[in-house]
């Protein structure tokens, strides 16, 4: 693997500032009892670079957007030569 450049695929979800138009644009998560959680969720997935960890792509999305859906946004940033790590929800996943 000599001259790869390392690199990872994940995502998460963040809170961001509760106001109408951040509701309106990336939603907010199901709690119990068919609540909704307290502030809206953005969901983020992002490349990075497994030595540094340092994010060198990111796509960010409402919160009812999984995961995989945005990571096809980061497939044309990929670049020849790279090794591409995911965890297991990226498992079977055709690109």
């Amino acid at each position: 693997m000599a001259n790869r450049r390392i690199v990872a695929i994940d995502g998460t979800c963040i809170e961001v500032a509760d106001t109408q138009e951040n509701s309106q644009y990336f939603g907010r998560a199901h709690v119990s009892r068919g609540e909704r959680a307290a502030f809206p969720q953005a969901r983020i997935v992002a490349l990075a670079e497994r030595g540094s960890h340092a994010v060198f792509e990111a796509v960010v999305g409402s919160y009812s957007i999984g995961e995989i859906e945005l990571s096809r946004e980061l497939v044309s940033r990929l670049s020849p030569g790279m090794l591409v790590l995911a965890d297991s929800c990226f498992y079977g996943f055709h690109l």
